[in-house]
């Protein structure tokens, strides 16, 4: 049984093992006729994974909407009520499918941790009633071979046409099959869901894909080789106490190089040298960032912007990734409160008549809140109080937690 069922014609199956890839790293198993084991009933075999697959997948192009296996599939899928249709690229859609709810992945860069592929995410959690378990490392390691590879976008994941006809021979040899509807499973125990975890062969960082050999079976090593990352940026950005408890929003401006407006980043106009940017490609300009700080950040931690640091080099056929920007979190030291971890401690002077008798202590924590604190009869100086969750943010949990705030009795 698998979570996915992709639907698509045979000329885009590089960018199917792409975002198949993608969806296995979010702890979803997929399948694409890839998987069809040769020397069987092609026919059967697909409509035996349709019947069994929680959710059907028609990526739709302009070679797709063409497509009779594609479309009777996603006929199959909608009469039963497990379709997630998908664009992949701006065309009119099939007659039948235009007023159904489609999830547009055109803008889509195909970077595997891009903010682009969320609704479809949460589409394919909502639909199988599975949320998604994510590699976290295994999207890492996926990614950087991507961007190695100079990020290539779908549209650049095509295959030739000798093998594209290679490609569709198992299901252009066969007669149509017939339109046997997808049966509803049956929920998963805990076993059968280990079991297809298991079949599914999730990726780890190292193996993806079998890891390179996939980005050079499309592109060639060639490309690779010319291909030149650009160069990480880093900056280092002082922030408060105050706005590292709330996270903010900040504009960065620096100046970097930028792909050269006048030769489009190539150093060369009609076969001269670029006068702009004396060959180089870039130029330098002022430019202005914005990043987002998460609540409880710390001190020394880098935030990383993913391709926005300096351009990478064109290389023939595809431009090369640019570099990333890193941005430095410097805390500035607070005049009340100290930080430990998620922890805050401050001391607090009260009166020597309060500290023989006893009372209460107003005092203000990290949020602006005030707080009252009970001092007990006969409290000693240097004596220490505990007060839950009125420390700082805890980045690591999106609950909002908080760490507890330490206050040392002074008089």
């Amino acid at each position: 049984m698998y979570d996915v069922f992709l639907s698509y014609k045979s000329e885009r199956r590089p960018a199917v093992r792409h975002l198949a890839k993608v969806l296995e790293l979010y702890g979803y198993s997929v399948w694409y006729d890839h998987k069809l084991v040769a020397g069987a009933d092609f026919a059967r075999q697909i409509d035996d994974v349709l019947q069994n697959s929680k959710v059907v997948m028609p990526l739709w192009c302009k070679l797709s909407v063409e497509s009779d296996w594609v479309l009777e599939e996603a006929h199959v899928a909608k009469e039963h009520g497990v379709i997630l249709p998908v664009m992949i690229e701006q065309i009119r859609l099939p007659f039948g499918f235009t007023r159904l709810d489609t999830v547009d992945l055109t803008s889509w860069d195909a970077s595997p941790r891009s903010h682009s592929i969320d609704r479809l995410i949460d589409e394919v959690a909502r639909i199988v009633s599975k949320s998604p378990t994510i590699d976290y490392a295994g999207l890492r390691a996926y990614e950087e071979s991507w961007r190695n590879f100079g990020a290539p976008s779908l549209a650049q994941f095509a295959l030739s046409e000798a093998t594209r006809e290679e490609a569709d021979a198992p299901r252009s040899t066969q007669t149509p099959r017939p339109q046997t509807p997808p049966t509803t499973p049956p929920p998963e125990t805990p076993q059968a869901s280990a079991k297809g975890n298991s079949n599914n062969n999730s990726p780890n960082a190292n193996d993806l894909f079998g890891d390179m050999d996939m980005f050079s079976e499309f592109f060639g090593d060639r490309q690779k080789s010319n291909a030149t990352k650009g160069a990480d940026l880093k900056y280092r950005l002082s922030i408060t106490l105050e706005e590292a408890f709330h996270g903010e929003t900040k504009a960065l401006n620096f100046e970097a190089n930028v792909p050269c407006d006048a030769c489009n980043g190539s150093g060369k106009i009609n076969g001269q040298t670029c006068s702009k940017c004396s060959g180089s490609g870039v130029h330098p300009q002022q430019r202005t960032l914005s990043v987002k700080i998460p609540p409880g950040v710390s001190d020394g931690t880098r935030l990383r912007l993913q391709g926005e640091g300096e351009p990478g080099q064109q290389r023939g056929f595809f431009k090369a990734a640019n570099g990333d920007f890193y941005v430095e979190i410097l805390i500035a030291p607070h005049a009340r409160f100290a930080v430990d971890a998620t922890n805050l401690h401050v001391v607090e002077k009260i009166s020597a008549k309060t500290a023989r008798k006893g009372g209460y202590h107003r005092l203000q924590d990290i949020n602006g809140d005030t707080l009252e604190l009970t001092i007990p009869k006969g409290a000693n100086p240097g004596q220490k109080f505990r007060l839950r969750g009125k420390g700082m943010t805890d980045v690591h949990k999106p609950d909002g937690s908080r760490g507890d705030l330490y206050v040392e009795l002074d008089f």
